[in-house]
């Protein structure tokens, strides 16, 4: 038998009187033999499904900051209604962008994060009425580099020149250059999506992975 244990901050938010419920858990597995253990284990498991959870956790999602009808509406389309779904709504795979290099280190087609500084203000390219594509000119220690990527026009990122930014996307040796296909972009000074595993989610038209990424450390932070 495979016991899925809730996760530690899911049990922090119970209620009080089921404090001893955990504790009995501990208990018994930590001072009962095997044999009596397994049986034990399993009746409180049982009761699990059944524990009333705070009031926090049954909470509708527009109890949090940011969270109006609209992207209420959207959560719903992913059957996340309450803070107990939205903590319980596991990725479907994760992104490794702990590891930085230097330009010189990255391999053609290899996707990394780099840390570079801008050369200039970034240069925008309208190719239609709603799509433009974006040039940055960039530098690290000892390598220079083009980032680029497509979004809407007029969305063109505020940089400074004389500062570092952690920059997440493909590398890619062309014959002109170092180019980078970017997917992410961040101050080194203020990384939270860069520099560690990122968590990926199924998402839905109006609310893509970041945004749940987002919601849910935001529950979690305002837990009481």
């Amino acid at each position: 038998m495979t016991l899925h244990t809730p996760p530690s901050f899911v049990i922090s938010l119970i209620k009080p009187g089921y404090d001893l419920l955990i504790a009995w858990a501990f208990v018994i597995v930590t001072t009962q033999p095997k044999e009596s253990t397994a049986a034990a284990i399993t009746i409180l498991w049982s009761l699990w499904p059944n524990i009333t959870v705070s009031g926090f956790l049954n909470s509708p999602l527009n109890v949090l900051k940011g969270i109006g009808p609209k992207k209420t509406k959207l959560f719903e389309k992913l059957n996340i209604y309450t803070i107990l779904d939205l903590l319980y709504y596991l990725p479907r795979g994760y992104e490794d962008r702990s590891i930085i290099k230097e330009i010189s280190k990255c391999t053609s087609g290899e996707t990394c994060c780099i840390k570079v500084r801008p050369i200039r203000q970034i240069i925008e390219k309208r190719l239609k009425s709603k799509l433009s594509l974006f040039l940055m000119y960039a530098t690290d220690i000892d390598s220079k580099i083009t980032i680029k990527w497509f979004s809407a026009p007029f969305s063109k990122p505020k940089i400074n020149s004389r500062s570092d930014y952690i920059v997440y996307g493909k590398f890619i040796k062309g014959s002109s250059g170092n180019e980078f296909e970017m997917k992410y972009m961040e101050s080194a000074d203020n990384m939270k999506y860069t520099g560690s595993i990122i968590p990926l989610y199924h998402s839905t038209n109006g609310l893509n992975s970041k945004n749940i990424y987002d919601t849910i450390t935001l529950a979690y932070e305002k837990k009481p």
